[in-house]
């Protein structure tokens, strides 16, 4: 599993790897890969946008749901590792986007 070192890493969804709605589930499905994401992660995926970076998509979560930014930051943390380490989630080492 990818160990995130800095909020400021930025995650991106790799071009092979899509979110479907399959019987009411939303499904994460690469290549090799596929995994159930619940309503939460539904949204973070929906932050994933190859710009902004972990501490971003943390803040993000903490409006959403009204909780604090250090439970929304660990939350996020462990996601992203999930979605990593079934590779439907990549760590973009060029920095932002252009």
């Amino acid at each position: 599993m990818t160990d995130l070192t800095s909020g400021s890493q930025v995650p991106r969804i790799p071009l092979n790897v899509r979110l479907r709605k399959h019987r009411g589930q939303y499904l994460a499905i690469g290549y090799e890969h596929a995994l159930e994401l619940s309503p939460t992660a539904v949204f973070i995926w929906g932050q994933i946008d190859g710009t902004t970076d972990v501490d971003g998509i943390a803040r993000a979560v903490s409006t959403e749901y009204a909780i604090d930014t250090e439970t929304a930051t660990e939350d996020v943390r462990a996601l992203l590792d999930e979605l990593a380490g079934h590779q439907l989630v990549v760590w973009d080492s060029s920095g932002p986007a252009r």
